[in-house]
């Protein structure tokens, strides 16, 4: 009487199989990263922007801006990504007077943020000098670096 062979698969076969598998995914795990990381950086910059004209018909209709989001025709929530505010300062030179900016603040380490200037109209995306996928991120924006300082590269999107 003849012994079947067992049908089943080797113990090198399933590591050649796992080892596949394995460099798929160290391949394709960046690349998913880097793309959920640009999604939401563009959710961030569009809400944002749309901040920013909220912003702007409330000057139309006020004379002034505001830093209270709250009294916008419009709201945007923070996320568990971004956080965003509405500031002014004043530059003491007698000159300008007072600035408006929004920041939309990102909430995470490999996102950058975002500031929009509501009297220049100039939008710039911050990232971190050290951070490699900020940097990234904000390159799919802007192609060159505006200006630096802080530890932190202004790419100039718009304006």
């Amino acid at each position: 009487m003849k012994r079947e062979k067992n049908a089943a698969f080797t113990l090198i076969e399933l590591l050649v199989v796992v080892l596949i598998i394995g460099i798929l995914a160290a391949v394709a795990l960046p690349q998913y990263t880097k793309a959920v990381a640009r999604s939401r950086a563009s959710e961030a910059f569009i809400n944002g922007a749309a901040l920013v004209q909220a912003l702007q018909r409330y000057f139309m209709a006020n004379g002034q801006y505001t830093t209270d989001l709250t009294l916008l025709d419009m709201q945007v929530q923070d996320s568990d990504s971004y956080r965003y505010r509405a500031s002014n300062y004043d530059d003491n030179s007698g000159g300008e007077g007072t600035y408006y900016r929004l920041h939309v603040n990102s909430r995470k380490s490999d996102l950058p943020s975002f500031e929009f200037s509501l009297q220049s109209g100039k939008v710039w995306c911050l990232a971190s000098q050290n951070d490699s996928m900020q940097n990234a991120v904000c390159k799919t924006y802007a192609a060159d670096i505006d200006h630096t300082g802080n530890n932190i590269n202004y790419y100039l999107v718009k304006s």
